[in-house]
């Protein structure tokens, strides 16, 4: 084989050149552009272009073999190695394709677990955590497991619920009281669900209950919490600063549980934000969680966690599943903010329509096992 470098003012030229001296059948190695050595050409010229082209070794055969470097042969010849070792290998797994066509499936994966990630992705799920996934599933499961799509899916499923993390529902500690306050964007249904959450502590725990509203934006929303508060027999207080919502908690200490309705803050609203950072941010211990909906798509989510981290985020709070169609943006957005997720609302009735979130519940949601 000859290796040489042509130089011609252009690209046709420097082709022609490669084609007159090694033949039709050179292979160009690489292409260039460099500064002109000779008049007209250089820094305000037009520069110069060089090819680098190896000719055919049956092509090669009339040549002179002093022509080649022996150097430059040996180079050549190993920098080629690795690129036949991966054709082989391709040309192995080939082998097995045409013997087993039905066994594979996307990226060389059994098809048991290419479907598993089809799926995953369908649903939501990003690329690179579905991939992953099977990854995983393709490392850790038996060559003769791999035929029992149960056992994949069954795998997967485990693999998946390493990377959730769930909260408990709220909890409380022996003769302390708990605060929770809901806060996040608009029109994700914080008020329902601070409502659930009453009802359920009041009619089904026996707890005494307080709610507390700093949404004061919305005329609506105050008032349909005072609404829920009548029907379930609990009070409800109006605050309007820190130290009115410092007070009210103060002269509520026989309650066990006390939950706040914060107003909605749009994510790109940075003044809101501090606002209400500035509200739930004192001495008072309050747990706090962050109310998306699962209808809103994965860049907007993450957008929302961004903008709310400020606030010291306790744990994510998914409403809408009821209105979902894809739900690989929890896990999603659970991975990437490493929070874990409290409850899930599955619609408009009160109490009946919030749950804890367990593992297997946001898994399910995903692979829908």
């Amino acid at each position: 084989m000859q290796i040489k470098k042509f130089r011609a003012i252009d690209m046709p030229g420097a082709l022609k050149l490669v084609k007159d001296e090694l033949g039709p059948d050179a292979v160009i190695l690489s292409t260039r552009k460099i500064k002109g050595e000779g008049r007209g050409y250089g820094l305000f010229g037009r520069p110069i272009i060089e090819l680098t082209a190896a000719s055919d070794d049956r092509y090669a055969e009339g040549i002179r073999k002093d022509k080649v470097s022996p150097d430059i042969a040996l180079n050549f010849s190993t920098a080629l190695n690795p690129v036949l070792e991966e054709i082989a290998g391709l040309k192995e797994i080939m082998a097995l394709f045409m013997k087993q066509p039905d066994r594979f499936g996307i990226g060389g994966f059994h098809k048991n677990i290419s479907a598993i990630y089809q799926e995953m992705i369908a649903n939501g799920v990003k690329d690179g955590i579905a991939l992953k996934l099977i990854e995983e599933a393709n490392k850790g499961i038996p060559e003769e497991k791999l035929e029992r799509e149960g056992y994949v899916r069954s795998f997967i499923t485990d693999v998946m619920m390493k990377l959730i993390k769930v909260g408990e529902d709220i909890r409380f500690e022996k003769g302390k009281q708990k605060i929770a306050a809901l806060i996040g964007p608009t029109g994700v249904g914080k008020t329902t669900t601070i409502a659930k959450l009453a009802a359920e502590y009041v009619l089904l725990r026996k707890r005494k209950v307080a709610l507390i509203t700093i949404d004061t934006y919305r005329i609506a929303a105050v008032e349909q919490l005072k609404i829920y508060a009548d029907i379930i027999g609990i009070p409800v207080y109006v605050v309007l600063s820190a130290a009115e919502l410092r007070k009210t908690i103060e002269s509520s200490r026989d309650k066990d549980l006390i939950l706040i309705d914060t107003p909605g803050r749009g994510q790109r609203d940075k003044s809101r934000v501090s606002e209400l950072m500035n509200l739930l941010g004192g001495e008072i211990p309050i747990e706090k969680h962050l109310v998306l909906s699962a209808t809103t798509k994965d860049e907007g989510l993450a957008e929302i966690i961004e903008r709310f981290a400020p606030i010291s985020v306790d744990s994510l709070l998914f409403t809408k599943i009821d209105e979902g169609v894809s739900f690989g943006t929890i896990l999603n957005q659970s991975i990437h903010s490493r929070k874990p997720i409290s409850y899930l609302t599955t619609g408009q009735r009160v109490p009946e329509d919030i749950e804890v979130a367990t593992l297997s519940r946001v898994v399910n949601l995903i692979l829908k096992n």
